[in-house]
């Protein structure tokens, strides 16, 4: 990610370990972090930077445990006084609570402590990559040939960013701060991310009780975020099984409280699955499809087991209009009112091999079958709709989104010098290889061959296994 380092390559499994960091591992040696299960940052050809260690792992075992004052969180923000003097605290005063994002709130301490002369986290800003491959930073000219799922998750994505910077700003009186512009909040804002881990609030809340706060009863939301040094060096799979939790739990921590007898506390990360000896070790960042990983962490998996085609209302409309056989329909606009009041409109997707969620049976069902307006409740809120009105227009609705897919990756393959942000996602759903391979074999062009349980073309995608379609979570 921009820096080289002294490399060795280990005798096993071809791993080249790599010792620019040796400050971080001192700075947390400082903290208390003994590394005992003999961690090492390595270069792996199909992930970049990663962890491996020399000893091997058990099922339970506990793979990292890091001393939870390592951890840059909210009781980190609310006890730097000198970050907490940058603020004005009138015009903070003046907030109402739900107002400020925590996550925009984390972006700006980090640049505070990038800015800051002498950091204790110094070793820490040096291992964080100077830029990602979110599509959020692809260039103007490659978002135009990005699909629409993505660039209306990246419009979100960037009116949240530019409306907390604004009203971070609003607030500051620190020069050094409110000289940052957006670019470096954008990357900050990212860093957090692509690399924090999940922190009990109510812990946070506990640990900062009877202490004056700055900021806990400003958020909207909860303070659930924390950047973990070192930690952020394990890559995801989809295959992988691990657990998170503090090594005291909720309530041994509430009874210590009240007898002021807080003892050392560490985040810990425990393996489901046996992990031999100098092979990369994964962890679970949860259940995400490739889609979700591009926007959130900037890389897809080549088989992710929880990939579906996800797809949004406006890929719907974009559909009708291409359609000869749809286009002259006239839909009844208290069908679209209907559809966004009750969000039908989220979690619209086909998952290779299994049914399309429920939500996307709804939509196609009240828009093109339901010609009653007063029945729509009924359709929506009742048994999943018969799937055989619907059968050949979700067919050739998810071949159209197939399409699109691979004139997308087209597009960006003949643009020159193409981002990081770009290039990932071209391949992601490059044709024969990426995404769209996985779900019709034969091409989207291919007619779709209808069997007793349901379409080849679309690997039985409309077999009913359920009575209803199981949503995925992401």
């Amino acid at each position: 990610m921009g820096r080289t380092g002294r490399r060795r390559r280990c005798r096993r499994n071809n791993v080249v370990e790599c010792y620019e960091h040796t400050e971080l591992y001192r700075s947390l040696g400082g903290l208390g972090w003994e590394n005992g299960t003999e961690l090492r940052v390595a270069n792996f050809e199909e992930t970049g930077k990663g962890l491996f260690s020399r000893r091997g792992f058990k099922a339970g075992d506990c793979i990292i445990s890091l001393p939870f004052e390592s951890l840059i969180s909210l009781k980190s923000i609310e006890e730097d006084e000198a970050f907490l003097a940058c603020f004005n605290k009138d015009a903070l005063a003046d907030f109402s609570k739900g107002e400020l994002q925590f996550q925009s709130l984390l972006a700006l301490y980090l640049i505070y402590l990038r800015l800051e002369d002498n950091s204790p986290r110094k070793a820490y800003l040096n291992s964080i990559p100077e830029s990602f491959t979110t599509p959020y930073f692809c260039s103007k000219l490659e978002m135009a040939n990005l699909p629409n799922v993505v660039l209306k998750q990246m419009v979100q994505q960037n009116e949240i960013i530019k409306q907390n910077f604004t009203l971070l700003q609003s607030i500051l009186n620190n020069d050094s701060l409110q000289a940052v512009d957006l670019d470096l909040f954008k990357w900050a804002y990212f860093a957090v991310n692509t690399r924090s881990v999940y922190l009990e609030p109510r812990v946070l809340k506990l640990l900062l009780k009877g202490k004056t706060t700055f900021f806990a009863e400003k958020l909207k939301d909860e303070p659930n975020m924390a950047l973990a040094p070192f930690l952020d060096f394990f890559n995801h799979n989809a295959g992988a099984e691990t657990t998170s939790k503090l090594s005291i739990s909720y309530e041994s921590l509430t009874k210590q409280f009240k007898k002021n007898q807080i003892t050392h506390l560490y985040y810990e990360l425990f393996t489901s699955k046996p992990v031999p000896p100098f092979s990369q070790i994964f962890i679970s960042y949860g259940t995400h499809n490739n889609t979700k990983l591009l926007l959130e962490y900037g890389f897809s998996l080549p088989a992710n087991p929880q990939d579906f085609l996800e797809l949004t209302l406006d890929d719907i409309n974009a559909f009708i209009r291409a359609d000869p056989e749809l286009r002259p329909l006239k839909i009844h606009r208290e069908k679209y009112r209907f559809i966004a009041d009750h969000s039908l409109g989220e979690q619209l997707f086909f998952v290779p091999g299994d049914l399309l969620s429920h939500n996307l049976a709804v939509c196609l069902t009240l828009l093109f079958v339901e010609q009653n307006i007063y029945q729509l409740r009924t359709v929506a809120f009742g048994e999943l709709p018969p799937l055989d009105p619907i059968r050949d227009l979700a067919t050739r609705l998810a071949q159209f989104k197939l399409r699109e897919l691979e004139t997308s990756s087209r597009a960006l393959a003949k643009l020159p010098d193409l981002t990081a942000s770009a290039f990932d996602h071209r391949r992601h759903n490059e044709p024969g290889k990426g995404f769209s391979w996985r779900f019709a074999s034969s091409g989207p062009s291919a007619p779709p061959k209808t069997t007793a349980l349901g379409t080849n073309v679309l690997g039985d995608i409309f077999r009913k296994r359920q009575q209803k379609a199981c949503c995925i979570n992401y």
